[in-house]
């Protein structure tokens, strides 16, 4: 079979369309396996954030800790859910490990500043829980840009999950807890492994 330029420059154009190699060729897989097919920068992948709404804290918060990241480092307006990396710390992948532990490497290696926060946990909820299913599975969605210590002195972090019965919550997981292998953190991808 022959290919002239313009076949070649078209297919050039689809595989940029989806993602790049990697994505093009695991779209070419799903469509094989007769999975659902989900298409990297496609619209329906867009979260867009209003930041002039600010989150509604709970009751018990004291302070947000990395309030200050905003003049520093705004999170994004707009960001793709399937280009949010996953991350779990070696310990999580391995068994469990406690939340501050996994909060003291993420500020070790700078990489707070590139989580999600409440307002985006908030938009992804939005969304529902067939939109989160698909992008973040049945795992439990860190936001630790938006850490904050409460009255006690303890830190939580806002979580994003779908439940039992398929409903999208978000609560505020203490950081002296276990995380297991089901708690992810979502980096954007301003985030560059060093």
């Amino acid at each position: 079979m022959e290919y002239d330029d313009l076949k070649i420059r078209q297919f050039k154009e689809i595989v940029e369309a989806l993602g790049g190699a990697e994505c093009a060729l695991r779209f070419a897989a799903s469509k094989k396996n007769g999975a659902e097919i989900i298409v990297p920068n496609s619209p329906s992948d867009l979260i867009r954030v209003d930041r002039s709404i600010r989150p509604i804290y709970p009751f018990w918060v004291r302070e947000i800790l990395y309030e200050g990241l905003e003049k520093v480092l705004p999170a994004p307006v707009e960001f793709y859910a399937g280009k949010l990396q996953k991350w779990t710390h070696d310990g999580q992948k391995r068994g469990v490990i406690e939340g501050y532990d996994v909060h003291k490497h993420l500020l070790s290696l700078d990489m707070i500043k590139h989580c999600p926060d409440l307002r985006s946990l908030e938009e992804i909820k939005k969304r529902g829980p067939t939109f989160f299913e698909r992008y973040f599975g049945r795992k439990f969605v860190l936001g630790w840009r938006s850490t904050a210590r409460d009255g006690e002195n303890f830190l939580r972090t806002p979580c994003l999950y779908v439940d039992d019965d398929g409903r999208e919550d978000i609560f505020w997981e203490w950081l002296n807890n276990d995380l297991d292998f089901r708690y992810i953190t979502l980096l954007h991808t301003s985030w560059e492994k060093k």
